[in-house]
């Protein structure tokens, strides 16, 4: 990985590559924010340049630069699924989350000497799936670090780490893409351009979800042609899909962050508190998921009210 691959985030990467040159490094750093942004990315470019022998830059072809980017790296980790999976000899879809086993194998890894490079360095990948034994095995070996290893914890939310486990770390927060740099990663993937830029003001800023749910994003885009029963033609197809409840949280988070967008756009207070009202009514159609209420209905009405507050929009605009 190279950070000249990585779209955004520009002041935390001349950070990183400040205290690689200058040889600053602490022992473990958090970096948050929310899923789908290149945390994992910039862990794993982060990495390579600790453990690179040779001119640390992006164009290094130094032999711990090759090994890394062929996954072969004596003194890296990554922790993730496919890792646990191998380590216990499961598949990646049974780990729910990262287990006590795993982490007493990193904490053995950590303890042993660099083979090859100056530095270990070992990546948790959605670190917050850690269980609570797992991060206490882990919190001694944080607090006394072994020499010339590093931890670099990536998760969605610091909150869900135990708390002695960040004050032990350097948190680095990882702030949503701007909606043109989601836009050119759609595009740069092969993603329909039109849809691309859509998804992209949909996004809350993060491409995983974009990508995720760019099928309910096309469904709603062609009901519009509709007209006034495109809630209704929605919400059925919501209702088929194989998890209606799942879908219909998707959906609120698609227009919540929709609805979010138009509101950065405009500065009419009308069109504001309209759209903060939508906004929490329907986070709480959102709890109501919580007690089996009829997914369909919770749809149409957040559906209707979205298609309502455009139509509102366009008089004003």
């Amino acid at each position: 990985m190279k950070f000249s691959q990585i779209i955004g985030h520009i002041k935390n990467i001349e950070m990183l590559l400040k205290i690689v040159k200058e040889n600053k490094i602490f022992h473990s750093y958090i970096f948050t924010g929310v899923d789908g942004i290149g945390k994992k990315m910039i862990a794993l470019a982060f990495a390579r340049h600790i453990l690179c022998i040779g001119e640390k830059n992006d164009e290094c072809i130094c032999e711990s630069c090759r090994m890394f980017l062929k996954g072969i790296h004596p003194d890296f980790r990554l922790v993730d699924k496919t890792f646990q999976a191998s380590l216990l000899g499961e598949e990646p879809e049974e780990q729910d989350n990262i287990k006590i086993s795993t982490i007493r194998e990193v904490i053995r890894f950590s303890q042993l000497a660099p083979s090859f490079s100056k530095y270990k360095v070992i990546i948790f990948d959605d670190a917050h799936k850690m269980v609570i034994e797992a991060q206490n095995a882990l919190l001694k070996t944080i607090e006394e670090p072994p020499i010339n290893t590093l931890f670099i914890f990536v998760t969605h939310s610091k909150n869900l780490l135990l708390p002695t486990v960040v004050s032990r770390s350097q948190v680095l927060n990882f702030s949503p893409l701007m909606i043109d740099d989601v836009f050119n990663i759609l595009k740069k993937n092969g993603f329909d351009e039109n849809l691309s830029f859509d998804a992209a003001e949909s996004s809350g800023g993060s491409v995983s979800f974009a990508i995720k749910h760019i099928g309910l994003l096309k469904d709603i885009k062609e009901a519009v042609k509709y007209g006034q029963i495109a809630s209704f033609v929605i919400a059925y197809k919501i209702a088929k899909s194989q998890n209606p409840k799942q879908s219909v949280s998707s959906l609120i988070d698609i227009l919540n962050n929709r609805i979010y967008y138009y509101v950065e756009k405009n500065i009419d207070r009308y069109v504001i508190q309209k759209a903060v009202l939508i906004i929490k009514r329907n986070l709480t159609y959102k709890k109501y998921l919580r007690y089996n209420v009829n997914s369909r209905i919770i749809s149409f009405l957040v559906l209707y009210n979205y298609f309502l507050f455009r139509r509102e929009l366009k008089e004003i605009v």
